[in-house]
């Protein structure tokens, strides 16, 4: 047995990672790509696939034939080999660097993996086995999933690294590393992520028509766009969630900016309509060529930037915004934030930001309390 995942193009111009197994599609798994995570970016598809290869692989070395086995309805053996994972874990790590990080970083995996095995058993004994093995199957999860949690620091950006980059990435600035054509397009691309902390998925899918102007305000929406017969682009940008769908307010002052970019600076190509585009030929931008801008801005200031730590800012921001400005409570703000960020209903981020926010806080007040004592003397 040789299993691959490779990177096949559909004839709708997108691109899906299948398994093979000796050149021939794993049937099983090809039948989960297309029909259970269709909807996934093709980085979590082939993350799934990826860790669903290890299993099959693991199986294997135990004379177990995951394809034959659930097919035959008969997953029981498959299920019961899940107990000797851990032991498969423990040899896995002896062979990787022992630090406390890369200890903490694998055991989080193994979890994330036994997760995604969990998706994809349900689905395969759903579709083709009796469906009293899900409880089976459940119980044996929970006893072997360890709950490790990911470490919850993220890094975010300081307001006096905005003013730098704001300032190296002024049109006049003669310090300005990009070509005359492309600074206005790259200040809004900044822009953008500064104000609404969307993803960069979500920025990569922005079109020209997203702007909706209502009672003096203006708003982007964020879509999904399954099957757009514009997107060219072999890494196709997805929504993370169906939550993703929203919309968020940006200034008229950006509306005015991204306007005028559209009429003076986009390449007109009447083959597409995204927003972002490369100036030269006017195709959309990939992910790619954001993370060559960012490098770019990186080298010139004194630290990494990357698009992502813009969510963080934003994130930190809105929640400080809503307790201390607006007052809310903040079940309230946590509220507004999954909703405005588009994160799904168990997602622990916000509970992460509202708990870096309070231990800031504390922090400050504990220094409120020593500065008082001395005072005091």
């Amino acid at each position: 047995m040789e299993l691959k995942i490779l990177r096949v193009k559909l004839s709708d111009g997108s691109y899906i990672p299948i398994m093979f197994n000796d050149h021939i599609p794993y049937y099983i798994v090809f039948k989960y790509s297309i029909l259970g995570i269709k909807y996934k970016s093709y980085k979590s598809q082939y993350n799934y696939l990826l860790d669903i290869k290890k299993f099959i692989e693991f199986l294997h070395k135990k004379n177990i034939n995951l394809e034959k086995e659930i097919l035959n309805n008969n997953p029981i053996e498959i299920l019961h080999s899940i107990n000797n994972l851990l032991s498969w874990k423990i040899t896995l790590k002896s062979r990787t660097k022992k630090t406390k990080k890369n200890s903490q970083n694998h055991l989080f995996n193994f979890d994330q993996f036994l997760i995604n095995i969990h998706k994809f058993l349900v689905w395969c004994i759903t579709n083709y086995c009796d469906s009293s093995y899900i409880e089976i199957l459940n119980n044996i999860i929970s006893v072997n999933k360890l709950n490790i949690k990911r470490n919850s620091q993220y890094t975010s950006l300081k307001e006096n690294q905005i003013e730098q980059l704001y300032e190296l990435i002024s049109h006049s600035n003669s310090l300005n590393p990009f070509i005359s054509n492309n600074r206005l397009r790259n200040y809004i691309i900044v822009k953008i992520l500064i104000e609404t902390g969307i993803r960069l998925s979500e920025l990569l899918n922005l079109k020209t028509d997203d702007f909706i102007r209502d009672n003096g305000l203006v708003y982007l929406q964020i879509i999904e766009r399954l099957n757009d017969s514009q997107e060219t682009r072999k890494n196709k940008p997805l929504l993370k969630n169906d939550l993703g769908q929203r919309i968020v307010a940006v200034s008229p002052e950006l509306y005015l900016l991204i306007d005028k970019y559209i009429i003076r600076f986009r390449k007109k190509n009447k083959s597409n309509s995204f927003l972002l585009t490369n100036y030269s030929n006017g195709k959309p931008l990939s992910k790619s060529s954001i993370s060559n801008l960012f490098k770019t801005l990186s080298q010139r200031l004194e630290f990494t930037i990357t698009p992502h730590q813009f969510r963080h800012y934003f994130a930190e921001r809105m929640l400080n915004f809503l307790l201390e400005k607006k007052g809310i409570d903040m079940d309230r703000a946590k509220d507004e934030l999954r909703i405005i960020c588009g994160w799904s209903l168990n997602s622990r981020m916000p509970n992460l930001y509202a708990k870096n926010y309070i231990a800031l806080l504390a922090n400050q007040h504990n220094m409120d309390r020593i500065k008082t004592k001395y005072e005091d003397v």
